[in-house]
Order: structure tokens, then sequence, then C-alpha cells
């Protein structure tokens, strides 16, 4: 079975961070693992791309999500329930958390946080939860 990793608007957003994962699943001989992804994860990826981008032609922006969404196609979450059993005081986490439980995900990649914080045993998730090194 091929190992899950549900990656976060704030890992996506990172263009390093973002192709290397895209290129490590693609170029690997043995396909290592499936980069999961949900649309409000990419939309939250679009807003900042944005908001950071004001002036970015409309294309540019459109053909970045279409980038995205075609390279991890075979790992898009399209339907989770948010049931409030993330452990997390952000409110804002809980649909990445309920992905990565729909998702069966073995691996959360986050730069949020708030997964490390705010009383959440990371032992009682059914996940593990990784940050690379980048910033919001």
């Amino acid at each position: 079975m091929i190992t899950r990793a549900l990656a976060d608007a704030n890992v996506l957003y990172s263009r390093t961070v973002r192709d290397w994962l895209i290129l490590i699943q693609q170029e690997s001989a043995e396909r290592i693992y499936t980069l999961c992804w949900t649309e409000d994860i990419l939309a939250e990826v679009i807003y900042h791309l944005r908001r950071d981008n004001p002036t970015a032609d409309g294309g540019v922006i459109t053909r970045l999500h279409d980038r995205i969404a075609d390279a991890l196609e075979s790992g898009r979450i399209t339907d989770f329930r948010i049931d409030g059993s993330f452990p997390g005081s952000d409110p804002n986490d809980q649909h990445v958390h309920a992905a990565a439980v729909a998702g069966k995900v073995s691996y959360l990649i986050t730069a949020d946080g708030g997964f490390r914080s705010s009383g959440v045993d990371l032992d009682d998730l059914p996940y593990e939860v990784h940050s690379p090194a980048v910033s919001w």
C-alpha cells in the first residue's frame, strides 16, 4: 500500500517545498507516497498567493491552480466531515484534520504550529504530524 501524506496550504504555498514534494512523488522509481490535498486547502493556497501578488495576471494564478490540481489529482480528498474531533483550539484547523482522517493519511505535512501546541497530544491523532522548514 502506498503511503498517503496530506499537504497543508502553508506547505503547498512554498514553491520550493511544493515542487520538491511533487517532483519526488512523480520521479521516484517506485511511487513512495501519494501527496493528498483538498479543494479547501488549494483554495487557501490560491487566496494567499493572490494576497501576496495583487497585480499578478489571472492566468498566472489559474495556471498554478491547474498545475497543482493536475499533478496531485490521484491524491484529491473530496469528502470529509468536520465532526468536532479535532483536539486543537484553532477552528480553522478542523478541515485539515477532518480531511486527514477521511483520507486515511499516514502523515500530515504542515507548518501550522496549532498542531504542535494548544494541548494537542500528537499521539492521539491517527496520523503523524511533520513540519518542513517553511514560514507562512
